[in-house]
């Protein structure tokens, strides 16, 4: 029986190596990051509200520019470039180093958040999706630094650049950090990225005979179709305070947590 057990766990680690690490603790970022993010595009007040109304970019989120650092090509509508964000925001290059590590945020615990991160895996503890989300520079990662604070800047960079080739190859690049600023986000209606919980059998539970491993994740990229149905339900927008600042940090922290809950309220639970 031992040597059965030892054989399957060889087997199932041999399997999460070869399904590749972008898919062993996200959203699958190829489907349901990519729909997730559209849906969310053109339901913002980015349309009409601001692009259209504030900026003068009568397009839109149709609006096409140019950016040679595109890594699925150089030219493409806002609405594109917001999607490679999103998917590109799990980026698995390195196994133990992936950008998808830091997209864990456990709300019970308080601010400054330090312990909030991934810390259930053999590697060492890693970042609170709340603070990768402003801090992307200065944590472990060699990746490119798509955090809110550079966003920002590109978008400075879109309306004050001397060129046009500039002004659109920062306006690409604000969309591109939109997306990543998004996916994070997105990751935080996926119960297990609230928990110390990464979940590698989603990686692994495409191969036939290991549906059984089948998630959330799993679930949802295999039943699309189900899945935008609940995307396109309408939206709840909750109410939560922009003008707080945690610890020097923008008031966005609040999208991930607004530091309310302290683990002690008493939550009725009918079985039936």
């Amino acid at each position: 029986m031992l040597k059965i057990q030892e054989q399957w766990t060889g087997l199932i680690l041999a399997s999460f190596m070869l399904a590749g690490p972008g898919a062993a603790l996200a959203w699958d970022n190829e489907t349901t990051h990519r729909a997730l993010s559209d849906v969310a595009a053109q339901r913002s007040v980015l349309v009409t509200g601001y692009l259209e109304n504030g900026l003068g970019i009568t397009d839109g989120l149709n609006t096409s520019v140019d950016w040679v650092g595109g890594k699925k090509g150089t030219k493409k509508r806002l609405r594109e470039w917001i999607l490679d964000g999103a998917d590109f925001e799990d980026d698995g290059s390195v196994l133990f180093n992936g950008r998808f590590y830091n997209h864990f945020h456990n709300p019970l615990h308080q601010q400054p958040w330090a312990d909030a991160g991934l810390s259930d895996l053999v590697l060492s503890p890693k970042v609170s999706a709340l603070l990768w989300a402003q801090n992307a520079g200065v944590s472990d990662q060699s990746n490119t630094d798509w955090s809110w604070q550079v966003t920002r800047q590109y978008f400075y960079l879109a309306l004050t650049a001397q060129t046009k080739p500039d002004r659109d190859a920062a306006l690409a690049q604000t969309f591109v950090g939109l997306g990543h600023q998004i996916h994070l986000v997105q990751d935080m209606a996926q119960p297990s990225h609230v928990r110390n919980d990464a979940h590698p059998g989603d990686a692994i539970a495409d191969i036939p005979f290991l549906h059984w491993l089948e998630r959330l994740e799993t679930w949802t990229k295999r039943n699309q179709d189900v899945a935008r149905g609940f995307m396109n339900q309408p939206a709840v927008f909750p109410t939560v305070d922009f003008n707080t600042s945690w610890n020097g940090l923008a008031p966005i922290t609040a999208l991930w947590d607004t530091d309310a809950y302290m683990g002690t309220a008493s939550i009725p639970v009918t079985v039936t």
